[in-house]
């Protein structure tokens, strides 16, 4: 509970309400304390008084929290209620300085001698035209601050959904740029101060007008939103990146809080936003397949056996099938892992490397893609592990 003090100002011909201190937030306290000071500022004299029987002064509010407040023994929790009760020893009826009951509309600005909630004294409130309501809501709402969304850009592919290709290989991509000027957001609306992300709330872009876009090292203007190219790439080896940016003019104008006072500062950087869109990563395949059992490493064909656009780096499973009386061949490239175990189960495995191993041997060649009448790389280092003759019909795990 919030306890409310009114206290009387020496020599002044008015009170003013402000928060208690700390020794009478008590949970038992039902009424509002009266400090009528002397004019020598010594020790005040308390009494009860209810809100109802001092209308006759002229009051200001001064630093109190708006939540529940307790007047009289009752308990009073929005601006609706407390208007009924508090607006009519608020302000001086008559004079011209202000309106009667909350139904009424001031016809004046009002000066402050003393603070009035958020409005600081000295200062000339814009009254004219509101209600007591509308005034206390204003003074004791409190000054809320704009939400504000920085420009964004964001790239993207959308027509393909490997992130692995060949090296050499061509690819076909639909590059998407998007972007966002970005927003100030805070409206009253319904007397309530809105700050989510939406065009009825938006007081005004952050950034100011986009100068272009660029995707892929192509500029446009046309300020199409959102814009795609596509492209045809040759995938080199690694990390393929594909990049666009957006370049924005600086902001026009500064956010504003609810009580329409300018804040912080316009838009200016960054004014380009570069983004990059998932990469494609380019490598060289390994492969598998057999051979006879009189032939050797001078006998493989690249292009008689399978290949796999895959990492090789780790453990490889190679799904033979009906194969009786052949060598088996996995080529890696020589950038890979060395295999040193094979795996079939926990019964059927065994060592890469050592006389008596089913792959007794690991050979080094460098080879040419297979492809006519333009290889996709050409002298590419592999590991190369031949088979003893042997039956499989199942898949096979090369591990590191």
């Amino acid at each position: 509970m919030i306890i409310i003090t009114i206290q009387s100002v020496p020599d002044a011909d008015y009170f003013k309400f402000k928060q208690a201190p700390a020794e009478f937030f008590d949970s038992k306290a039902k009424h509002y304390e009266l400090y009528r000071n002397s004019a020598s500022n010594e020790d005040s004299e308390t009494l009860l008084v209810s809100a109802r029987n001092v209308t006759n002064r002229d009051y200001l509010f001064s630093n109190v929290a708006v939540e529940s407040i307790e007047v009289d023994g009752e308990v009073y929790g929005s601006f609706e209620d407390l208007a009924d009760v508090l607006a009519p020893i608020l302000f001086k009826k008559g004079g011209g300085t202000g309106g009667g009951g909350t139904g009424n509309v001031w016809e004046t600005d009002l000066f402050l001698a003393y603070p009035l909630g958020k409005y600081s004294a000295g200062m000339t409130v814009a009254t004219t035209g509101k209600t007591n309501e509308e005034i206390i809501r204003d003074a004791y709402q409190g000054v809320l601050d704009a939400v504000i969304v920085n420009p964004s850009f964001s790239l993207i592919r959308d027509n393909i959904s490997n992130i692995v290709a060949e090296l050499g290989s061509t690819v076909n991509i639909n590059l998407t740029g998007t972007y966002n000027p970005g927003g100030i957001y805070g409206k009253i609306i319904s007397n309530n101060w809105q700050t989510t992300i939406e065009d009825i709330n938006k007081q005004a872009n952050r950034a100011g007008n986009i100068v272009s876009m660029t995707i892929d090292g192509e500029v446009f203007t046309d300020l199409v939103n959102p814009k795609t190219k596509n492209i045809n790439r040759i995938i080199n080896l690694g990390p393929n990146t594909f990049n666009g940016s957006v370049t924005f003019l600086q902001g026009y104008v500064r956010p504003k809080r609810s009580d329409e006072t300018e804040y912080g500062t316009i838009y200016t950087t960054p004014l380009t936003i570069v983004s990059s869109t998932s990469t494609i990563t380019g490598l060289v395949p390994y492969f598998y397949g057999f051979i006879n059992d009189n032939q050797t490493i001078d006998d493989i064909n690249l292009s008689t056996l399978t290949k796999v656009i895959a990492s090789s780096t780790g453990t490889i499973s190679i799904p033979f099938s009906n194969v009786i009386g052949k060598k088996l061949v996995v080529l890696t490239p020589s950038t890979s892992t060395t295999k040193t175990k094979w795996f079939i189960n926990s019964l059927n495995n065994g060592n890469i490397g050592n006389n008596g191993d089913l792959f007794p041997n690991v050979y080094t060649r460098s080879y040419t893609s297979p492809e006519i009448p333009t290889p996709l790389w050409a002298d590419i280092s592999f590991k190369v592990y031949i088979s003893t003759v042997t039956n499989i019909n199942t898949s096979i795990q090369l591990q590191n």
